[in-house]
């Protein structure tokens, strides 16, 4: 199993906590984000770690085997991240990951397994997570509809109400080679400052408007996501986040 973290972008929402750092060397649970990340990764059993890096690239440089830059980070979203580790996608399956999220190592393997050029990892139970980060969960989640064949039929669209979200998406996606070839083929239409437009989300549903199966994956653990001073506070009280690394 490979990786692929994007870790291009400073984090700016974290405020004082990014100054200096990128977003995943931010403190959780008495430890940067990043190392749950490769703690996870490792007992997963993943065999290479590599990123995109941007800001402050030398800070994180020496914790991946492979790299790859976004010069232009400042300006661009995700999916111009990911145009730079073209090489990366061309051999075997890798797992997209944000890097601002910490997860479960089971949760890695069974996305890994699930049949699918582009598979997404989501929460069914998202709503609980939601509640403790916003007042209004509305504000901040997206909508994900599935088919009765567990493809997404939408995401990554304002929920007009709770009816409109049957999960939330982790940050973790699957893209075999052939997956990589049909995100690419689509791209391949846009200039570069149209891609740097492109949220991640974005694509998923501009994908799918296409015809193209996109896979839903729901996972069965506990997961968060760090974005803000506030889920910085909330995750440091969810302890129960972090068992696994006992074991």
């Amino acid at each position: 199993m490979k990786i692929l973290t994007l870790a291009a972008g400073r984090g700016s929402r974290l405020e004082h906590q990014t100054e200096s750092k990128p977003k995943c060397m931010t403190i959780v649970q008495n430890k940067p984000i990043l190392f749950w990340q490769q703690q996870a990764q490792k007992l997963a059993g993943v065999s290479i770690q590599a990123a995109v890096l941007g800001y402050n690239a030398d800070k994180i440089a020496a914790f991946f085997q492979q790299t790859f830059t976004n010069e232009n980070w400042q300006n661009t979203n995700m999916v111009s991240s990911l145009l730079q580790a073209n090489d990366y996608f061309q051999s075997e399956p890798v797992i997209l990951s944000y890097s601002d999220i910490v997860y479960h190592p089971n949760d890695l393997i069974s996305l890994s397994q699930v049949p699918g050029d582009i598979v997404v990892a989501y929460d069914s139970n998202w709503l609980s997570q939601w509640s403790q980060r916003f007042e209004n969960p509305l504000t901040d989640a997206e909508t994900f509809k599935l088919s009765e064949k567990n493809h997404i039929t939408e995401i990554g669209k304002r929920p007009l109400s709770l009816s409109d979200i049957e999960g939330q998406f982790l940050g973790l996606i699957k893209i075999t080679p052939k997956g990589w070839q049909s995100i690419k083929a689509y791209l391949a239409k846009y200039n570069d400052s149209e891609i740097a437009k492109f949220d991640m989300t974005s694509l998923l549903q501009a994908l799918i408007e296409t015809g193209f199966p996109v896979i839903a994956h729901k996972v069965s653990h506990n997961w968060f996501e760090i974005d803000s001073l506030t889920d910085l506070e909330v995750a440091n009280q969810q302890t129960e986040l972090f068992n696994w690394e006992q074991s």
